[in-house]
């Protein structure tokens, strides 16, 4: 239903494939990631964001025709980490406070970029996010 998409790491997003004629016999496609460590999908088309990159996601017809359409997926980093709805100083804030060891933020809140870390490199995400890049 789209050629390009974004989701959160550790989010979902639902693909959905468009089959002509509506009244198609078999109207059932078979989902692909074509990088699954940065995004996988599921028999549904549900798309889970697994790290930062880029995949391109492929529904083929299951008919014998092979028919396929593509959607490029885009994976970002995580960077509303107060859940506010905003990218903003506060975020930056909680990152550095937990680096400093100043809050309680789990190691998966804190850790923007997926690297196993909470650094310099997360606060960098997060004022990233914060400028729109």
């Amino acid at each position: 239903n789209t050629t390009t998409a974004t989701v959160i790491r550790n989010k979902t997003l639902q693909l959905r494939a468009n089959v002509s004629p509506n009244n198609a016999t078999n109207r059932s496609v078979s989902w692909q990631s074509s990088d699954c460590d940065i995004a996988l999908v599921d028999s549904n088309g549900k798309v889970t964001g697994k790290s930062i990159g880029k995949a391109t996601i492929t529904a083929t017809t299951t008919d014998g025709t092979s028919l396929n359409a593509s959607c490029g997926v885009t994976v970002k980093p995580q960077c509303d980490i107060n859940n506010d709805g905003y990218f903003d100083i506060l975020d930056v804030n909680a990152v550095i406070n937990r680096i400093l060891g100043l809050n309680n933020l789990s190691l998966s809140q804190a850790d923007v970029n997926g690297d196993g870390m909470v650094d310099i490199f997360d606060v960098n995400e997060v004022v990233n996010a914060m400028l729109g890049k």
